[in-house]
C-alpha cells in the first residue's frame, strides 16, 4: 500500500472504500507512514514539554525569568535532537 505517499489519497475512491468497510482502518498504521520524511514533524507533537515550552514562548507566558534568546536556544536544541 503506497497511500501514505500519494498526493491524491484524500480523494481516492479505493482508500475511501477501505476506510468505510473497516472499523479500525487507519493510514497511520501503514508500516511506512511514519518513515516518510514529510511526516517527521509529527515527532514534535509527541514531546509534551517541548510543545508546552513552544506554546508558552509564543503566548508570552514563559516563567522563571528566562530571556527570549535562552528559550529559543532550548527550543532549537531540543528540535535538533529529534
Amino acid at each position: 500500500m503506497n497511500c501514505y505517499s500519494c498526493k491524491k489519497a484524500s480523494t481516492c475512491p479505493l482508500l475511501s472504500a477501505l476506510y468505510e468497510v473497516s472499523l479500525d482502518f487507519s493510514i497511520k498504521q501503514c508500516k511506512n507512514y511514519e518513515a516518510v520524511p514529510q511526516y517527521e514533524y509529527r515527532k514534535i507533537a509527541r514531546h509534551d514539554e517541548l510543545m508546552h515550552l513552544i506554546y508558552d514562548y509564543f503566548t508570552g507566558q514563559v516563567e522563571g525569568g528566562f530571556s527570549d534568546e535562552q528559550v529559543v536556544n532550548v527550543i532549537k536544541r531540543e528540535l535538533q535532537k529529534l
